[in-house]
Order: C-alpha cells, then structure tokens, then sequence
C-alpha cells in the first residue's frame, strides 16, 4: 500500500535538528521508500544550548541515512526564529520562509505537527500555527496539502506495555 498515488514533492518541516529523527523516520522511511522525494525545512539549528553546527550536522547525517539528499534540505537562520522553548515565532517570518521553500521547490505535500507539538514545545506548535495562517491569510491558488503527526494522549506516550489495555477500553474513536 502507498501513501500517495503519484510521485509528489514531500516537505518535512520541523523546527529543529533531531525532529526529523526522533518524530518523522517512520513516514520519512515509507515516502522516500515510494519514489516520493523529500525535502527537510528546519527552522532552526537548534542552537538552544550552544551546540547549533554540531545539531546541523547531525540532522544532515540523519536525513542522508533516510535517504534524503543534502541538496533537498534546507536549515533556516534568522535571528526571528531561535530554538526557545519558550518563545513564540512571528508568524509573518515563518510564513516567509515556509512560502519561499514551496515555490523553489514546487512543494505537493507538507507534514508537520500538529496544533500541540507532540512534545508541547511551543516551536513546535509555531511551525503548526504559522502553516495554518499561511493557508487561512495568503491570497494563493493553491496550497500543498498538509498533514500533521498527532499527538499521543499522555496515558498512551508513557504508560509502556498498558497502553494496550488503555486502547481497549477507550479505543481510539472515543477519544
């Protein structure tokens, strides 16, 4: 089973280095897999705590191991957008740079996080806002279709082996 019928242009868009690892590999493997090419935009370097060349490098090292070719990844550098966990990112800037990556690189498909971030990581939940002001606010034609990588309710991310029991009273639907 493929996840799209025809070869499209798939943007990952994280907001920082080691998203792209530790939230996206399982659909990142299956598109790539499809003959889909895949684009990284990271919004940051993830300099948080000093180490910004050191993360770059590493989501590099991650995406050529997902198959992603270098020249299809993009790392943002604007002094608007630093990974802070605590600050939110001006949409207008994002919008900029997410908007300019689509046109480049003729962008089909946008996955990103959804309205809570995964983690509640408010540069999370920005790169989730910013693309859904982009759609509400810009005058465009068309738009990529975007999906977003759901939140887990918090008994299912950390209760391990009795989630399973959690899913069977409360599937899913009832949620």
């Amino acid at each position: 089973m493929t996840i799209f019928e025809n070869q499209k242009n798939v943007c990952v868009l994280v907001a920082h280095p080691d998203d792209e690892a530790m939230f996206f590999t399982p659909i990142i493997k299956q598109v790539c897999g499809e003959g889909n090419k895949v684009y990284v935009l990271c919004l940051t370097n993830g300099d948080y705590y000093g180490l910004g060349k050191l993360r770059e490098k590493e989501l590099l090292e991650a995406c050529n191991a997902l198959g992603i070719l270098k020249d299809r990844i993009r790392v943002v550098s604007n002094d608007k957008f630093q990974d802070q966990p605590n600050e939110k990112w001006p949409y207008t800037d994002v919008i900029s740079e997410i908007e300019s990556f689509v046109d480049e690189f003729n962008i089909d498909i946008i996955l990103t996080f959804d309205e809570f971030g995964i983690s509640g990581h408010i540069n999370h939940i920005s790169t989730n806002e910013s693309v859904k002001e982009w759609i509400q606010e810009s005058k465009r034609e068309k738009y990529p279709k975007v999906y977003v990588l759901e939140t887990s309710n918090i008994l299912i991310k950390y209760s391990g082996i009795l989630s399973l029991l959690y899913l069977y009273i409360f599937p899913k639907n009832e949620w």
